[in-house]
């Protein structure tokens, strides 16, 4: 997070980001969900292993999460676009919260089951994609332009320190009872429900910052005027804005590719050490090393990002992270695993900064939440498969195989990198240009 302050294009000094109330209001509500997700998402498969169910179980848990998450995202696009962006946050918040207290009181109860879980996942999933891209969208009601690097280098440090915390403080919490990680984020949704509410900004898609978005395709869709334009042409206009930039369709496509790894590789990583008699508590120490290594790359990033260009972060970071990740996959050890694990996840908070940056500055303001739909349909597509995947690997063919498969997927994505001359040219934030809000 910037603390000092910046200068605009016009020269006129920016207020740093920790000044900005509205910013950090609602920087605190995303967080204390993100957290709360956090914790819940390291209990999920581990309750499902304890009410017996097996890692393909904890799998399906997983990937029906994701498709429900990827079926709300289509509405939830033009709802962002359509509706007051501070209300959908604070509805989600609630939601979320009266959802995973209905678990935790569950499983106090003596009543949860695989299916209790399964439609807890589904009903997350769903509320995420309906609601989730409102909070997305609302970066730019709150951020200059200038700053949209900055705060992306900011959420990467918020994430770093989530991914530090949650793991282990889930384990703490799961030795006391379970149901714990789903009352935290509970509690997580509530309080994030009212930061949210305080928002003084005016988060209307047609409010002030949304009504500067007036680019060349704006200009094309005049048809299209706010209050008359159909559901249909808000989806069109957001699909056609990410597949008429083949730059930004790449890193999607190579972002949704990513994720699945990822998620895979992680749940695989932890569903093992599970099955070896790794106990929670030591899974979630053993993850601490990737929350600290991520928290230091998100550290790095702004000075990285500013002194190398962007086409050498995306496809070297890329690299570095394939590498560290097959050396995971062959170590024989869960201490060493966890290094490498940690290492890899280091990288991140860089490739993400540049490529999250990069995205938001691509997109116009107006048009963010149908956008962004469009964005993470392709990103959450195959993700989908991460956990089922990484479940029946594990079944089936065992840790080693199921590990070096999602390391061919990370090839991959980096030869998608290398191949496209954008992203092989693209410079530091300096040289982006004005973007479709100047």
């Amino acid at each position: 997070m910037s603390i000092v302050a910046e200068r605009g294009r016009s020269g006129a000094r920016i207020a740093p980001l920790w000044r900005n109330r509205d910013y950090l209001r609602w920087f605190t509500g995303d967080l204390l969900g993100d957290l709360g997700s956090s914790l819940r998402g390291f209990a999920m498969p581990l309750v499902t292993l304890a009410v017996g169910g097996t890692a393909t179980a904890s799998g399906l848990i997983g990937t029906s999460g994701r498709i429900a998450y990827v079926v709300g995202l289509l509405p939830g696009g033009v709802i962002a676009d359509r509706t007051d962006r501070k209300r959908l946050i604070v509805t989600g918040h609630v939601l979320r919260a009266l959802v995973f207290g209905a678990v935790a009181l569950a499983w106090w109860a003596g009543l949860l089951g695989i299916g209790g879980l399964v439609a807890a996942a589904v009903c997350s999933g769903a509320m995420s994609g309906l609601f989730g891209l409102a909070s997305d969208s609302a970066i730019k009601h709150v951020v200059s332009d200038e700053q949209l690097p900055s705060a992306a280098a900011a959420n990467q440090a918020r994430s770093s320190a989530v991914e530090l915390t949650a793991s282990p403080l889930a384990g703490l919490l799961m030795t006391v009872s379970p149901a714990l990680p789903f009352a935290a984020e509970t509690v997580g949704h509530a309080v994030g429900a009212v930061c949210v509410a305080r928002i003084e900004t005016d988060m209307s898609p047609a409010g002030p910052r949304a009504g500067r978005a007036a680019d060349g395709a704006a200009a094309a869709d005049g048809a299209d005027e706010e209050g008359r334009r159909s559901a249909w042409s808000d989806l069109r206009r957001g699909w056609r804005l990410l597949i008429g930039n083949p730059v930004l369709l790449t890193l999607v496509v190579v972002c949704s590719l990513g994720s699945m790894e990822l998620t895979g590789f992680n749940l695989a990583l932890v569903l093992s050490w599970r099955l070896q008699g790794v106990s929670p508590a030591r899974i979630g120490l053993l993850l601490t090393l990737a929350g600290a290594a991520m928290l230091v790359g998100a550290a790095l990033a702004p000075a990285l990002t500013s002194r190398l260009s962007g086409g050498t972060v995306l496809i070297g970071a890329e690299a570095l992270h394939a590498v560290l990740l097959a050396a995971c996959a062959l170590a024989t050890s869960p201490a060493h695993q966890a290094v490498l694990f940690a290492c890899a996840g280091g990288v991140l908070p860089v490739w993400n900064s540049v490529a999250s940056g990069y995205t938001m500055h691509l997109i116009p303001s107006r048009d963010m939440g149908r956008a962004l739909s469009a964005v993470q349909v392709v990103n959450m597509a195959l993700p989908i498969l991460g956990p089922v995947l990484a479940g029946w690997g594990l079944d089936r063919a065992g840790a080693v195989p199921a590990l070096l498969g999602f390391v061919a997927v990370n090839a991959l994505t980096l030869a998608l990198l290398a191949a496209r001359p954008g992203i092989r040219a693209l410079g530091d934030p300096r040289e982006w240009g004005g973007g479709p809000d100047a």
